[in-house]
Parts: structure tokens; C-alpha cells; sequence
């Protein structure tokens, strides 16, 4: 099982369910915005190693539409992220997206939120990111998170490091 969905739904200001899609889940933020979270599993990156990405997006959102405030997304997130990095000894990797030119802007608030949460007594999570030139115009946000529990946390970040430098040589 990769999520406890009653314990994270004991900790969640928002109701979380399971989506369609295996590994995803859903929930409806009071201002009728559907956001969709998912964890796809990779062994192809860090050399058999297993890693997660996190796609986490709003699936009724259009680019034009007003964006509110609403700190319970950040809590939902967490709840879900933390519960994901409890249950599973792995790492999650987040690319932050540039469809819409905002991938600088997603990559200072995820690193602000898991720098909050790392803030918070019971909650212990390394973070490591790293960024690099698509072209001259474009630049890739990628990072990790993984539970500074994790017993393999050494080689996840091993890995990382080796990721990161083969990114910035590309």
C-alpha cells in the first residue's frame, strides 16, 4: 500500500480520495478547484533504485482563470506527501513544469513548504534540488524529497547529487 488514505485524511483539511488512475489521488478545494496527486514509480533513473514522481496539478484549472490563496492545499499536500514518504522507504522526485512559464514560481513555493514542514518538530524530510538549462530561454526545476528516516537516504541522495551533475553538464 503507498498511501493510508484514512490517516491521511485524519490530517488533511481537505477530503482526500482515491482517483481513477492507479497511485492518484484527488481532492476539491473550496473554491471548486479539483487538484489530482500522483506517484508514478521510475527504477530507470537512479539505477534500479525506485523513485516517485510527484504530478501533482490542478485538473479543472485553466491558465486564465484567478488563483486564490488557500493555505489548506500546502496542509493537503503535506498530508499526503508525508504519509507517502512514512509508508515507503523511497524518494519522490518533482519536476517543476513550464507549460505556462511559471516553473521558477512553483519551485520557490514547493521548497518553501518542505522547508516549513522540516521546521515542524515531527516531521524531518531532506531536501535537495537543482536547476538547469533546457535552452537559452528555458530553465528546468528538479527536486527530491525523501523521509530523513529512510534508511536508504544516503544512496537516494547519492544519486541525486549524480543526477544533478549530469543535468548541469547537458
Amino acid at each position: 500500500m503507498l498511501i493510508d488514505i484514512e490517516s491521511v485524511n485524519s490530517q488533511s483539511p481537505y477530503y482526500v480520495s482515491f482517483a481513477d488512475e492507479e497511485h492518484s489521488l484527488k481532492f476539491t478545494t473550496t473554491h471548486d478547484i479539483e487538484y489530482k496527486v500522483s506517484f508514478i514509480c521510475d527504477t530507470s533513473i537512479f539505477d534500479g533504485l525506485p523513485v516517485y514522481h510527484l504530478m501533482f496539478a490542478a485538473a479543472n484549472r485553466h491558465p486564465q482563470d484567478k488563483l486564490f490563496p488557500d493555505s489548506n492545499i500546502k496542509e493537503t499536500i503535506f498530508s499526503i506527501v508525508g504519509n507517502f514518504l512514512h509508508i515507503n522507504s523511497t524518494a519522490i522526485l518533482y519536476i517543476c513544469e513550464d507549460k505556462d512559464e511559471r516553473q521558477r514560481c512553483r519551485q520557490r513555493l514547493f521548497s518553501m513548504w518542505f522547508k516549513q514542514a522540516t521546521a515542524k518538530k515531527d516531521k524531518q524530510y531532506a531536501i535537495h534540488m537543482t536547476s538547469y538549462n533546457i535552452d537559452e530561454e528555458n530553465i528546468m526545476y528538479v527536486g527530491m524529497i525523501a523521509n530523513t528516516n529512510n534508511p536508504n537516504l544516503s544512496l537516494y541522495v547519492d544519486k541525486f547529487d549524480s543526477l544533478k551533475q549530469s543535468l548541469q553538464e547537458k
